[in-house]
Parts: structure tokens; C-alpha cells; sequence
């Protein structure tokens, strides 16, 4: 293999590639990065077995082949190039040991290399289910509900994103859920076409995360093919495939509360500003804050052995009875920096029930938020 390519787009390609890899592996040469030539130009591909990217971009090709190298040593080299430059790769073999050269202007590189051949694929299968998503609407599922995956390895099946198929006032819709036993997210868009049979089915945190910044970059349509163990997602030259996580994702709609009716509404802006100031004196041991609600008042406190005491008050629509509830400032502040809208809505029961929050722009997402003690 021989091949001349834009500095920019390869530095762009393997910056993607190697999301997909984990920085250490049993198995080495899922350490690599693939790099192929063909008349379709050169592609790159990247795996860890359960998720998948590749892509294809143009190039001079001067002779066809492959190989894999390292994906973060070829990476970090090219990033160290000028921008704009012209890079040469070239995948050479002698006594059976492969290499990858990498030329750039006076600088040459040669990076180890393992068989094109070995390469692992996600086995072929047939995806039945075939539908299409707009970019920011692919985006706009993950942006509100992607704090809210659990990182708690014993629960794997909460572990990643539901994406589910629901009923909502009156309609259909496609739903992503997140949930980690402390607080849920979810949001919904009008189920698209030829997504009637999708399955329930859970993407893991790595793949939501990657596909998350791919659609904030991607400005088209996305078409996406499923079955009922996996998902892939196209995103012009780029095809990215993930494997469902194998569990059951529990029955989250009845923890949403219902009957909700001590109800609080605050500017977004100022109230991130304060959780945000009084939690500087909150620990990893003691994150919780105390909301105080009077009517049209709404006072954020904390008293810390160890950092001292907070206090400050603004200014809500609340025209209740006098109110205390107390909520971890870490998760009040990733729900309060997912909303768009200028206004926040908070309903609540009693001090030890769930709280419902609301983005007062977006009646299509929701969030829930278990109350902590203060």
C-alpha cells in the first residue's frame, strides 16, 4: 500500500478511530488502527469487538494494500505535522514483519505494523430494521440523558442508553433513557419512519459518547440499520456499528412520578450560577445541597465540617407553603447544564419522593432526581 493524503482529513479520521480504542488491550492488535487502499480511496477502521468505525476518505493512490499500526502512536505523530501538509504512507514487509511509513515534508516515520489480514470484524449479519435521523435530532436524544448512564459495573445493564420504541400522548415515539438509580433522563422525537420494529435494546456509554459528538459534527441525514443485536449508524463516509448490551433494562416509567404538585420555577442561568458556587464547599463524601423554598424565594445552602458554610438566595415563581428538599449539587448541576431553555421547572411531592424537572423549551425531555438528606 501506497498512499498520498490531506494532513487535515487524516489527523480528523484517526482522531475518530482511535475512540474507539482503549489504551491498553490484551489482545495487541486491538491497539491498531486499520489502513487500507483501494480505488475507493483509503479507509481506516478501528474496533474493540463490541463497537466499530470505519471510513472511507479520498486520496492519491498510488499501489492498493493495508495494514495496522499503533492507533494512538500514528495519531499523535500526524497531529505533530504542519497543517495542511501532504502526508505519505506506505506499507512495507520484509522477512514477514510489517511496517508503516509515514513521510511528511523532511520527517519520516516507521511504525510496527500487524497483518491487514488479521484485522478483527464484527461478524456480517442482516439488519432489518432501516430508518433515517437527522443529525441534530440523533444528537438531541444523547445531549439531555448521557449524564445520567450509570458507571456502576455491577448494574451493566444501566450501563449505556435505552433506546426504546413508546407510546406518548397519543403518538409514537423513539425514546433514549438513562438511568443510575440516583436520577433518569430521557428524550423522545417523533418515531421516524420504518422504526416501528425496533427493538428495545441498550447502547453502551462508549458508543452513545462517540456517536454524541459524531452528530454534533455531522450536519445530514443518518441512516441507521438494526437488528436485534445490533445497531449501525452511517453518517455520510462514516459507518459506525455497536452491539447491544445483552440485559433487560428495567421498567423505568413507574418511578416517574405522576401526582407531583408542590411546583417551582427558576432561571436556568442564575440557579446553575448558584449550585455552582455553593457546591465549591461540597465534598466527594457530602455533595448534598439544601434547597429552601418560600413563596417566590428559593435559598441553596451547605454546612461542611471540613470547608465551612453557604448560603444564597434568588428569586422563583413558587407560591406554596414553606418547602425544604435536599438534592446532590453534582447531579442538580448536569441536569441544569443539559437544559436549553431559560427557564427550569422543578415538581415535588414531599422531602423523600422523586423530584420531576422539566427544560420549560423542551416538553420532550424529562428528568427525575432522587432527593438526598441534608
Amino acid at each position: 500500500m501506497k498512499a498520498t493524503i490531506e494532513r487535515n482529513a487524516l489527523l480528523a479520521a484517526l482522531a475518530r478511530a482511535k475512540s474507539v480504542i482503549e489504551r491498553r488491550n490484551s489482545i495487541p492488535i486491538l491497539s491498531n488502527v486499520l489502513v487500507g487502499a483501494s480505488d475507493a480511496g483509503v479507509c481506516i477502521m478501528s474496533t474493540d469487538m463490541d463497537v466499530s468505525l470505519f471510513e472511507t476518505f479520498p486520496a492519491e493512490i498510488a499501489r492498493q494494500g493495508g495494514t495496522t499500526v499503533p492507533a494512538y502512536a500514528f495519531h499523535d505523530i500526524v497531529k505533530e505535522t504542519p497543517k495542511g501538509s501532504q502526508i505519505e504512507i506506505e506499507a512495507t514487509e520484509q522477512g514477514g514483519v510489517e511496517s508503516l511509513i509515514i513521510r511528511a515534508g523532511r520527517s519520516t516515520f516507521t511504525l510496527p505494523g500487524l497483518p491487514f489480514a488479521d484485522y478483527p470484524e464484527m461478524k456480517k449479519a442482516k439488519m432489518p430494521v432501516r430508518f433515517t435521523l437527522g443529525s441534530t435530532e440523533l444528537h438531541g436524544l444523547f445531549k439531555p440523558t448521557r449524564h445520567a448512564i450509570s458507571t456502576e459495573e455491577t448494574r451493566y445493564y444501566l450501563c449505556g442508553a435505552l433506546l426504546a420504541i413508546e407510546a406518548s400522548n397519543g403518538g409514537t415515539v423513539l425514546r433514549a433513557v438513562a438511568c443510575d438509580g440516583h436520577r433518569l433522563a430521557y428524550s423522545q422525537i417523533a418515531m421516524p419512519k420504518g422504526a416501528e420494529n425496533l427493538a428495545s435494546s441498550i447502547i453502551p456509554t462508549k458508543a452513545v459518547n462517540i456517536l454524541y459528538r459524531l452528530a454534533g459534527k455531522y450536519d445530514g441525514k443518518i441512516k441507521v440499520k438494526a437488528s436485534d443485536k445490533r445497531i449501525s449508524f452511517s453518517l455520510g463516509k462514516i459507518i459506525f456499528t455497536v452491539k447491544f448490551i445483552d440485559g433487560t433494562y428495567p421498567d423505568y416509567e413507574r418511578i416517574i412520578p405522576t401526582e407531583n404538585n408542590t411546583k417551582m420555577t427558576a432561571d436556568r442561568a442564575s440557579l446553575a450560577a448558584v449550585v455552582k458556587r455553593i457546591g465549591k464547599i461540597t465534598t466527594p463524601q457530602s455533595r448534598g445541597l439544601k434547597l429552601s423554598l418560600a413563596r417566590n424565594s428559593l435559598t441553596l445552602s451547605k454546612s461542611s465540617c471540613d470547608l465551612g458554610t453557604a448560603s444564597e438566595e434568588i428569586e422563583v415563581d413558587y407560591q406554596g407553603s414553606p418547602f425544604e428538599v435536599g438534592f446532590n449539587a453534582r447531579y442538580l448541576a448536569d441536569i441544569l447544564g443539559a437544559i436549553t431553555g431559560d427557564e427550569v421547572e422543578f415538581a415535588m411531592s414531599d422531602p423523600a419522593s422523586p423530584t420531576v424537572v422539566r427544560d420549560s423549551a423542551n416538553a420532550s425531555v424529562l428528568y427525575i432526581l432522587m432527593p438526598t438528606r441534608v
